[in-house]
């Protein structure tokens, strides 16, 4: 049975330009690059079906969600990646819980089909009034906000991460800007895919990073390099979306370790996004059973652990 829903709610599909969808996503205090308009288009453009609607309450957008859907024989799976993004802060439950079933009820497709939502925070009553059934256990990540200026961004950092940088400054290394073409980091994206391989690790493929930059422009890639004379050494890349940037690889070598170097990476991406007017840094996952040395790397700046409430299931439909 449908959730009893204000009459003031409703869904509307698909109506955005990239445009307008973007203008909106600015409004939310943290915006995934997940549910970033050129996200989807990567998905597209790589074969995959991507819907978009717009949730309305009072008639203004009270929140949006994008959703992948992938085809199997018979049944479709639709994800709301890292969505819905509410656009205000004090929508009252009932209604966000109304307006989360409206999508469901009403999402565009046909056939035996599942959802999955992946909502940001850390969980409250909306999954529960609709009795809906977790899959997936929470994902956990690290914000830190880059309104400060760096005198308190540097204070804010644990003194062994501050301590790491300030040996990194010394340690000899070279740092080179990389982003505007996908021929500066093509060799950084090759040592990602070595590295997922090695550690058995799963990510969004790295071929994703060019792909994105064609979709959201030039400026959607910031990263940096690191050179021990003529080697490199350590290397880093962001997504920039909106007043948000993502931390999505990093990875170093045995003398780039030596030399703290992902340490001035960070610390020099950070400026570089300060400068480019953004003042979230999102920097990713946090698994401290089994990255704990990436855990305490992130924690470390002094960034704020927030805690998304996990995958839930809206039961298959047939329709």
């Amino acid at each position: 049975m449908p959730f009893d829903a204000p009459q003031t709610t409703m869904i509307r599909w698909n109506g955005l330009s990239a445009k307008a969808w973007e203008k909106q996503l600015a409004r939310a205090s943290l915006a995934p690059c997940q549910q970033a308009y050129a996200f989807g288009e990567v998905i597209a453009a790589h074969g995959g079906e991507v819907v978009r609607a717009e949730l309305v309450n009072e008639g203004e957008t009270a929140g949006l969600c994008q959703i992948a859907v992938r085809k199997f024989p018979g049944f479709r799976l639709a994800t709301a990646m890292m969505g819905p993004v509410w656009l205000r802060e004090d929508l009252a439950e009932d209604t966000r819980a109304a307006l989360i079933d409206e999508l469901g009820r009403t999402l565009p497709i046909k056939g035996l089909h599942a959802f999955l939502l992946m909502p940001q925070g850390e969980g409250s009553g909306t999954e529960e009034k609709l009795r809906l059934r977790r899959v997936v256990s929470p994902y956990h990540t690290v914000l830190l906000e880059l309104t400060q200026d760096e005198e308190a961004l540097l204070a804010g950092a644990d003194g062994k991460w501050r301590n790491r940088l300030r040996a990194a400054e010394k340690a000899g290394l070279t740092i080179n800007l990389l982003g505007r073409r996908a021929e500066q980091y093509k060799w950084l994206l090759e040592a990602e895919r070595r590295q997922q391989k090695r550690l058995g690790y799963r990510a969004l493929s790295p071929l994703m990073v060019p792909a994105w930059q064609e979709k959201a422009g030039k400026d959607s890639v910031i990263g940096f390099e690191a050179k021990l004379g003529a080697e490199r050494v350590a290397g880093m890349l962001l997504f920039r979306h909106g007043a948000t940037a993502t931390y999505h690889i990093g990875w170093a070598s045995k003398s780039g370790r030596e030399a703290n170097a992902m340490n001035l990476l960070l610390w020099q991406s950070i400026r570089q996004l300060k400068k480019k007017g953004v003042t979230t840094l999102d920097l990713g996952g946090v698994d401290t059973d089994h990255a704990p040395g990436v855990a305490r790397f992130k924690l470390g700046t002094g960034g704020r652990l927030i805690s998304q409430s996990g995958t839930w299931l809206l039961r298959p439909r047939l329709r």
